[in-house]
């Protein structure tokens, strides 16, 4: 018997790391404004079943002359090259049919279309080849007689084709485990965390915002941690309850067996031992301790996590900016490698666009597809994903 509940395939990773802020931050003190707005507007975005979106990735770093150096010209060409990668996709969750394009420096790099459940994947990668090409090129590795370069052994395993069919197996299964984790983890905020306000999650314009700087970060961990140690009882008790909710169906998804789930159940008393929470809580201080270090400090001094998710419309936009700075110079860390490693800095910015469709049906290529049981390059990883055997070779 399958799921009956949607399978959330084009929103799983945003949906899992708003459920993960949900839990973790608990923004919600179950009566604030923000709160309210942060699962209303989750479940919301979660319940779109037909959906278009689009978005991207950026990644802007800054080196001192040291790192540079020690990286190298092909490290820097290949990090210029993924430097701003953007997608486009249809999908429809219950049917489990998409299609995806993936673009990196302004071109196609790869296709992927998806054909319902235990279907097939199709794979286009005709754009990877030629940033191989480029790559190869801009970095002069050349080829020999007993070493061809990776595009060409690419190439000449397609033999001429575009895509490469995979057939998988029907991850329903997986998919029911993934949306059985994003409930727990929901329900973890709403009975756990129903009087903790962390203060860092705010109302904005059509959503939410949460975020944290590194300078702030000892004083969340340590309201966290204190709250979540000072309500033990309460997370055991809930997650107890959870499995012992759980169908066999359920358990099979998240690849329990009912003498497993007994079994952890048991040892959940365990976890909430006297002598145990004095160990937690000496942990939480250490951590604590080591985040607030002048020389830590120093190093990330700056760096600070911003999430949002807000609702213009019919239209979702859910953004992420992170800023990880690595002020090595004149820290210890020189002075143990012997080396200064000077400022450096690296900030990811993603966004993504999501507004429902209709309908939607994708056009499964009918020519120039190749099976990837009939390639050396090609194949299905243990996960049931495709996948590039590197070290493949091509007679």
């Amino acid at each position: 018997m399958k799921s009956k509940k949607p399978r959330e395939m084009g929103k799983i990773l945003p949906a899992l790391c708003i459920a993960l802020l949900l839990a973790l931050t608990a923004a919600g003190c179950g009566t604030t404004t923000s709160a309210k707005t942060m699962l209303e507007l989750n479940q919301e975005y979660s319940a779109m079943t037909v959906v278009e979106s689009s978005g991207g990735v950026k990644m802007d770093i800054t080196l001192s002359n040291t790192v540079n150096d020690r990286l190298g010209s092909e490290m820097e060409q290949l990090l210029d090259m993924f430097k701003q990668i953007s997608y486009s996709s249809k999908s429809d969750q219950v049917n489990m049919t998409g299609d995806v394009a993936i673009q990196a420096g302004g071109s196609e790099l790869l296709r992927l279309v998806m054909d319902g459940p235990g279907g097939a994947y199709y794979v286009g990668i005709a754009g990877f080849i030629d940033m191989a090409r480029n790559f190869e090129a801009a970095t002069g590795d050349a080829e020999s007689a007993s070493e061809p370069s990776l595009s060409k052994e690419l190439a000449a395993d397609l033999r001429g084709n575009q895509w490469i069919k995979f057939e998988l197996p029907d991850d329903s299964k997986y998919l029911a485990g993934r949306e059985l984790l994003a409930d727990y983890l929901l329900g973890l905020d709403n009975e756990v965390f129903t009087d903790f306000d962390s203060g860092f999650v705010k109302a904005v314009s059509g959503g939410f915002e949460f975020k944290v700087t590194y300078e702030q970060l000892g004083a969340y961990v340590q309201s966290l941690g204190g709250y979540i140690l000072e309500n033990l009882d309460k997370f055991v008790n809930y997650t107890k309850t959870f499995l012992q909710g759980l169908t066999e169906e359920q358990m099979s998804a998240f690849g329990l067996t009912a003498d497993m789930r007994d079994k952890v159940i048991n040892e959940l008393d365990t976890f909430v031992a006297p002598e145990n929470k004095t160990l937690y809580e000496n942990n939480l201080a250490m951590a604590v301790q080591v985040i607030q270090t002048p020389d830590v400090a120093k190093i990330f001094g700056g760096s600070y996590i911003d999430l949002k998710l807000t609702k213009s419309g019919e239209t979702f936009t859910w953004a992420c900016d992170l800023l990880v700075n690595l002020n090595f110079a004149g820290s210890s860390i020189g002075a143990l490698f012997g080396v200064d490693f000077g400022d450096n800095s690296i900030r990811f910015t993603f966004d993504e666009q999501a507004k429902p469709l209709a309908s939607f049906t994708p056009e499964i290529p009918a020519s120039g597809v190749i099976d990837a049981g009939d390639t050396k390059y090609f194949t299905v990883s243990d996960m049931g994903y495709p996948m590039i055997n590197p070290y493949a070779t091509v007679e």
